[in-house]
């Protein structure tokens, strides 16, 4: 049966009266695609909707999301390399099906910034709906990228690193930190030297055998 106007305007209602009570933050779109950016590098959910806390002795405690966290991190591999497959999409958007309150607030410049309070039964949920967000936005899926280098492969948000767009000079896209941009391309010089060296060798042993 179809629900009747009243039903969903007071539904509305209630859902509005929880928003304004809530002590979660509302969040900028692009500061809760890094909270979940964080998460896959982490394994803390830290601040994240639908995270789950336990309290005790007046302390708030994590609980496991290894789960979750494992998954985030293959699923966000597969959407910045573009092979998300179609079952993982079909998963994802039986997943993400939950209630958000969009609002609006100005900042210092005196510019809108809209906000967004999401109301999620699990983490997985929440996780879910950012995934199709980042594959679904052009824009933000080209920002979001996984640091290159060996052994780190920590997701990161390329735009955070340009502080003057118009400012000269190459962008970090491949890597999380300058330090581990510096690292690949000192060990692809160190290959590149050693590769020479080792052709130079086989060259000079073919001509002495001549």
């Amino acid at each position: 049966m179809a629900p009747k106007a009243h039903d969903i305007e007071k539904a509305v209602e209630i859902l509005l009266d929880v928003d304004d009570a809530g002590e979660a933050p509302a969040l900028e779109a692009k500061d809760l695609v890094r909270r979940v950016i964080e998460f896959a590098n982490t394994g803390k959910p830290r601040g994240l909707p639908g995270a789950r806390e336990l309290v005790h002795g007046g302390q708030s405690f994590l609980l496991d999301a290894s789960e979750e966290h494992g998954a985030l991190r293959k699923d966000l591999a597969a959407i910045v390399a573009d092979e998300l497959s179609g079952p993982a999409v079909s998963r994802l958007l039986k997943q993400s099906r939950h209630v958000s309150v969009k609002t609006f607030q100005v900042d210092r410049r005196g510019t809108l910034v809209p906000l967004e309070r999401h109301f999620v039964p699990d983490l997985a949920t929440l996780i879910a709906g950012q995934l199709l967000l980042i594959r679904s936005d052009e824009q933000l899926r080209d920002d979001v990228k996984q640091c290159r280098l060996p052994g780190c492969g920590r997701f990161f948000l390329a735009s955070d690193d340009v502080k003057d767009a118009s400012a000269p000079g190459r962008r970090r896209h491949r890597y999380c930190s300058p330090e581990h941009m510096d690292a690949a391309q000192s060990t692809g010089a160190e290959r590149t030297r050693k590769w020479r060296e080792d052709r130079a060798k086989k060259l000079a042993a073919a001509a002495r055998h001549k």
